[in-house]
C-alpha cells in the first residue's frame, strides 16, 4: 500500500455523513491549514471557479490512461476461463462504475454464475501489475502542482477499488500530489452516490460553493449534481465532447493544462 512521507502519512478515517462512526478506504496527509476564501489572491476573478478551495478528481480516464491494462488484465482471465477474448473498445466502454460492474458488464448471460470467480482473478490479475502500461495524461503533474501552489486542496475519488487505486498513484507518482485518495469499498457505495464525495467535503471542512468534480465519465457528473458541487468535464477520457456536453457540466476541457485557468490561477 502507497504510503505518506514521514511525518505526512495518516491513516485517518473519513467520517460517515449520517453519525459520528468513522469508517475506512481513504488514504489522506494532515489537513491543511484553515484558511479563508483563497480568489482573492488569484488573478481571475472573473475567472468561473475562482472561488474553489477544494478539487475532487476521478482517477481513471481523468489523471490516468490505464484502458490498456485493464484490457489486457481481463482478456488474460477470460483465456483462463475458456472465454472469448474481448476488443479494446468493448472492455473500455464498460468500465467506469467499478471492478465488478466491469466484469458484470463483460460477461454473457449464460456466464454471469462464474461472475464471482472471475472477478476475484481479475482483481488477483490486476494487482499485480496495476501501471504496466499506463500513463498520465498529459499536464497532469504541472497542473496539480499549480493548483497546491495556490493552497487549493485536491483529493482524488474513484471507484476503483482502494488498493489497486493506492497502487496506482504510488506507481505512477500521483500519492504526494493530492491530498487525499478514496477508492472503492465493499461497504460503501460507489460514485454516482454522493456520499463519499459529501463526507470528503465534511472531512476538509469545505462547502459545496467552493468544491469542483473534474472527472471523465457519467458518474462523475452525477456525483457533482447529487452532491451539489460545481463539475467541470473533460473530453479525454470515457466520454467523447458530445456527450460530455450532454451531461451538461459547469465547463469542458480539453487539456488538463486548461484547468488553472478556470480556477483563476496566474500563469507562471
Amino acid at each position: 500500500m502507497a504510503c505518506w512521507p514521514v511525518g505526512l502519512r495518516q491513516h485517518i478515517p473519513l467520517p460517515n455523513l449520517h453519525s459520528p462512526a468513522m469508517f475506512d478506504g481513504m488514504e489522506t496527509k494532515a489537513k491543511p491549514a484553515e484558511r479563508n476564501d483563497l480568489s482573492h489572491s488569484r488573478s481571475g476573478q472573473c475567472a468561473p471557479f475562482a472561488r474553489v478551495r477544494l478539487v475532487v478528481y476521478d482517477l481513471d480516464g481523468t489523471l490516468v490512461d490505464s484502458f490498456r491494462d485493464i484490457w489486457k488484465c481481463v482478456n488474460r482471465v477470460f483465456t483462463d476461463f475458456g472465454l472469448q477474448p474481448l476488443t479494446f473498445d468493448r472492455v473500455k466502454g464498460a468500465v467506469g462504475d467499478g471492478a465488478r460492474t466491469l466484469i458484470q458488464r463483460l460477461l454473457n448471460s449464460t456466464q454471469q454464475g462464474s461472475i464471482d470467480e472471475v472477478h476475484r482473478r481479475f482483481i488477483e490479475y490486476y494487482r499485480e501489475n496495476p501501471t504496466a502500461e499506463a500513463r498520465l495524461y498529459p499536464g497532469v503533474k504541472a497542473v496539480q502542482a499549480k493548483v497546491r501552489r495556490a493552497g487549493i486542496t485536491q483529493a482524488i475519488l474513484t471507484n476503483k477499488p482502494h488498493p489497486l487505486t493506492l497502487l496506482t498513484c504510488s506507481h505512477l507518482a500521483l500519492t504526494d500530489s493530492v491530498d487525499g485518495i478514496w477508492g472503492a469499498q465493499e461497504d460503501r457505495p460507489l460514485k454516482p452516490d454522493p456520499e463519499s464525495l459529501l463526507a470528503i467535503l465534511r472531512y476538509y471542512d469545505v462547502p459545496v460553493a467552493n468544491v469542483v468534480m473534474v472527472g471523465d465519465y457519467g458518474a462523475d457528473h452525477q456525483v457533482a449534481r447529487s452532491a451539489g458541487v460545481a463539475m467541470i468535464g473533460v473530453t479525454w477520457g470515457l466520454l467523447s465532447r458530445e456527450e460530455s456536453l450532454a451531461c451538461k457540466p459547469d465547463a469542458l476541457i480539453d487539456r488538463m493544462d486548461q484547468l488553472p485557468k478556470l480556477l483563476g490561477l496566474n500563469a507562471d
